[in-house]
């Protein structure tokens, strides 16, 4: 994509390096925007709950070659002293978050919970707890590990008790494009932990 700020490229490739899923499920780029914006929130707003400190969590929206319009964001955190089962419910809280906002114009429907899966964001958190020796199964609760469908079902609850402050971030990403994780911490009322030297950022789109 042309005219893409340096700081946002890393957010259209996940952890395998593949492009990321572009929103076009809705029919402006208004709400996508909104939609995207709840989405980045429900990650800022879990990953300063479980005390991970925030680097930035934004969207973007693009015009595609085609002259059509696409949207993407991310949320860079800091991991290293996260538990297993708090990164993986702050992976899911993106589309939780996103269903909380598009359940409110009705009932939730089979079409809204899978506009807002994100099975990237799924498999980015299957991937990286690998590498910590944590399983998460897409389909069943593997030895030691948790299924994907309880990691859900945590995030609802969390996404829930977090609304308040969830709301205040998304609508701060909506209006200003990028947040630094200060700025998203005081938004939503609470601080965002010091980041230690040796930790690195970790994406979640």
């Amino acid at each position: 994509m042309n005219g893409v700020p340096p700081e946002c490229r890393d957010w259209f490739v996940d952890h395998e390096g593949k492009p990321r899923p572009w929103s076009r499920d809705r029919s402006t780029p208004e709400e996508a925007r909104w939609a995207l914006a709840f989405h980045e929130a429900g990650h800022a707003v879990t990953a300063l709950a479980y005390g991970m400190h925030l680097v930035s969590t934004g969207l973007i929206t693009v015009t595609t070659e085609d002259g059509g319009w696409a949207t993407t964001g991310g949320t860079r955190v800091v991991t290293n002293s996260v538990s297993a089962q708090h990164f993986a419910i702050h992976m899911a809280a993106g589309e939780r978050a996103d269903l909380h906002h598009r359940s409110r114009t009705g009932p939730v429907t089979s079409e809204m919970v899978e506009l807002a899966l994100s099975e990237h964001d799924r498999e980015d958190a299957i991937a990286f707890l690998g590498t910590r020796g944590f399983l998460l199964g897409r389909d069943h609760t593997p030895p030691g590990g948790m299924s994907w469908k309880s990691v859900q079902y945590a995030a609802d609850f969390a996404v829930t008790g977090l609304w308040d402050p969830i709301e205040a971030v998304a609508h701060g990403i909506h209006s200003r494009g990028s947040l630094t994780g200060d700025e998203a911490a005081v938004l939503a009322g609470v601080p965002n932990p010091p980041r230690q030297p040796t930790d690195s950022p970790k994406e979640a789109s």
